[in-house]
């Protein structure tokens, strides 16, 4: 599990350091304080920076185009290169902080655990010129000098290094080209990166029907129908229809106590479906990472105390870390209610991490078990 975490020249964070973390997580903080972007970091950083996993966060919030003009920043002892006009950077201008796209090294993207090098993601835009070899295509190296003649033969990649190796290329000539199969890719699934993200809206039914059929008849499917019984005791059943929609595996249905046919989930409300979005995605987690975008979302306050429990129960069983963000107050009272719960289950795992946006950028608070058992005491506003 990550015991702590930095993030620079990523969204919001010019330098965020967060010293601190627990196996289970709460982030809270004002609109616009980086919130979402610290779960989209957590989630590049799993994946190793996969080249569908950037394309999945560009499109989520529309950013797949050509962007206004950005400032490029170069190293220092090769400050003639300049960008040539058709190399834009097509959408990842939005991934760098303040729009200042860091090149050939200089101003890149770094995130990882704090004062371990060797286990940072990095992200830099690169120019490569193409080299001819004797069979097959050729191969591409880096480019730090070139005159205004070469620059049309230069090709722009997005540079994915891992620690001093580099991993991969998000080619950004290919970037709108390739859209269509990057994002119905079942890459996007984080299949073997050991991190489930579940969306403030809600999962896809294409991400559904691939993990219930990852838990269908193991012992996880009653860690999903305990949940589901906060809302509707009466559950007894769950499977995947696919009448309506085959394309994407089927619609989740469930069998109540009491009826001799099949309810449509969704048909139960949104508070339903929110909690099987989040359990299936936790107990496909198992041994990685959960992220969890607005956990509150269509959850009532009364049934927030033991969702909580059981996300805390499960993922220690599991040996999942998890990250929720929320605006809402009954959702960290409901949070700092389970932390207490036991000994067993919750003491000495949990935090709450507070985002705030000041001069010197983002910064992070760290609020322990005790210090969260005081501010719900209190009602001390730390949203």
């Amino acid at each position: 599990m990550l015991e702590s975490f930095q993030v620079t020249n990523f969204r919001a964070f010019s330098n965020l350091k967060i010293d601190t973390l627990g196996a289970v997580n709460l982030i809270i903080g004002k609109n616009n304080s980086g919130k979402s972007s610290l779960l989209e970091a957590l989630r590049l950083y799993s994946s190793r920076g996969s080249p569908a996993v950037i394309m999945e966060i560009l499109n989520s919030r529309n950013e797949l185009r050509e962007p206004p003009r950005a400032e490029f920043v170069y190293p220092e002892d090769r400050p003639e290169f300049t960008d040539p006009e058709d190399h834009r950077s097509v959408g990842v201008v939005f991934l760098f902080h303040g729009y200042k796209v860091g090149v050939n090294g200089a101003g890149m993207i770094q995130m990882g655990p704090v004062g371990m090098p060797d286990e940072i993601l990095s992200l830099s835009l690169n120019w490569y010129r193409a080299v001819p070899t004797q069979e097959g295509p050729p191969s591409w190296e880096p480019v730090s000098r070139t005159t205004d003649e070469e620059r049309q033969d230069l090709r722009s990649a997005l540079t994915i290094r891992w620690g001093d190796s580099e991993k991969g290329r998000l080619w950004l000539d290919d970037m709108l080209m390739r859209r269509r199969r990057f994002l119905n890719s079942d890459r996007l699934l984080d299949r073997g990166r050991l991190c489930c993200y579940v969306p403030a809206g809600g999962l896809r039914p294409f991400e559904i029907a691939w993990w219930w059929e990852r838990v269908a008849l193991t012992e996880e499917e009653e860690d999903v129908l305990k949940a589901l019984r906060l809302i509707e005791p009466d559950v007894e059943r769950v499977a995947m229809v696919d009448a309506f929609m085959p394309r994407f595996g089927g619609v989740p249905v469930v069998r109540i106590r009491g009826t001799s046919f099949p309810v449509p989930l969704r048909s139960l409300g949104d508070g339903m479906n929110r909690l099987f979005g989040i359990i299936l995605a936790l107990v496909n987690a198992k041994n990685g990472l959960l992220l969890i975008d607005e956990i509150e979302n269509g959850v009532h306050y009364t049934v927030q105390p033991e969702l909580w429990r059981i996300i805390i129960h499960t993922a220690k069983r599991l040996n999942v870390q998890v990250f929720a963000t929320t605006h809402s107050w009954d959702c960290i009272e409901a949070f700092q209610r389970a932390l207490q719960h036991g000994e067993q289950d919750g003491r000495g795992i949990g935090y709450l991490i507070r985002l705030n946006r000041r001069e010197q950028g983002v910064v992070a608070t760290i609020y322990d078990e005790k210090d969260l058992a005081v501010i719900t005491r209190d009602h001390v506003e730390v949203r």
